[in-house]
């Protein structure tokens, strides 16, 4: 059985389906969606909560390594790497939080 699960956004009229979602060991739920490294995103606004936490971003692989971005203000990975950070940051930040 294939299961979907869609963010609605706008007032629902819109619908966002995430590549995946992470339930870390301290509650935060992460929300993530993979994208080539030169595609371009709007807005990776994912209305970020308290409770739970929930962290979130685009996604992409480079040389190895798996970067995400969870700005408001989109910059491509091509164009501006430094605002990128690594999911082994992430994860640092989840466990620093606990």
């Amino acid at each position: 059985m294939r299961i979907n699960f869609d963010i609605a956004y706008n007032n629902g009229v819109d619908t966002f389906r995430p590549g995946f979602i992470v339930k870390f060991k301290n509650g935060t739920v992460g929300i993530f969606d993979t994208k080539p490294i030169d595609y371009r995103v709007d807005d990776t606004n994912l209305h970020r909560g308290h409770n739970p936490k929930v962290v979130g971003g685009i996604v992409v692989k480079h040389n190895s390594v798996f970067y995400y971005y969870d700005k408001l203000e989109y910059r491509d990975f091509k164009e501006n790497s430094e605002d990128w950070k690594t999911f082994d940051e992430l994860l640092r930040e989840i466990t620093l939080s606990n």
